[in-house]
């Protein structure tokens, strides 16, 4: 297990990546695999299919050998003494590019309060993936805050006077966003980032629906919106 922390931007939001997180990342891609097929995901933008995990033995198992190596971690990284899990899920991509809404064709972020975490674990082999962050143009926002949403609503209003309609997978600066940062999806890694950052998934060929059926989908373990909520902050 190798972990490291990357701050990025103006704002140098921290960013932990560690490799090779978990023993036998394979039982866990199997375990999906028994899960199949999962159904499509009705409750927010993302582009594909999703399943929340169950409270079964191997799901709890795999929490909670996740939440004692971010214990550490997550104290360093951003203050925090202790966390609560959320929620956590398997999802894969599978939405063509033609099918996007405008929404899901900029980056995003999934809340405007700091002290909620995404955590993605990417299972799978496949290359040229990953997740990438932003920058707001127009704003300089990297990171959204309840202060933030409104000056940022009217500039979204000038940027699509600017650019148009967005379509597709976003594809690094576009749109009126600049990125500022990316982290490359490796089999095993886990990536953990305050979820009012600014971030879009990189996506290269999303897989079919007929064909996604593990263990040769691209699998992600993330929180929906949140992973990891702080319940106490050092002062």
């Amino acid at each position: 297990m190798l972990p490291q922390l990357h701050r990025l931007g103006i704002e140098e939001t921290p960013i932990l990546v560690i490799d090779d997180v978990i023993d036998n990342p394979d039982s866990l891609v199997d375990y999906a695999a028994s899960l199949a097929p999962f159904p499509p995901e009705d409750r927010t933008f993302y582009p594909g299919l999703r399943l929340h995990l169950p409270n079964e033995p191997i799901v709890v198992d795999y929490v909670n050998a996740v939440c004692r190596i971010l214990a550490n971690l997550m104290g360093s990284a951003y203050g925090l003494r202790n966390f609560v899990v959320q929620s956590v899920a398997f999802s894969i991509v599978t939405s063509q590019p033609s099918e996007l809404k405008p929404m899901q064709s900029i980056p995003h972020m999934d809340g405007a309060d700091p002290l909620h975490f995404a955590v993605l674990h990417y299972l799978s082999h496949h290359e040229n993936s990953g997740t990438a962050f932003f920058r707001h143009a127009r704003t300089g926002f990297e990171t959204m805050i309840p202060q933030r949403t409104g000056p940022f609503a009217q500039a979204r209003e000038a940027d699509k006077a600017a650019y148009g309609i967005p379509s597709g997978y976003v594809r690094g600066s576009s749109n009126g966003f600049e990125e500022i940062g990316r982290v490359e999806a490796r089999f095993n890694r886990l990536v953990v980032y305050p979820s009012n950052l600014f971030h879009s998934g990189m996506i290269s060929i999303p897989i079919p629906v007929a064909a996604a059926s593990p263990p040769t989908s691209s699998w992600t373990v993330r929180d929906n919106p949140v992973l990891c909520r702080e319940n106490d902050r050092r002062d």
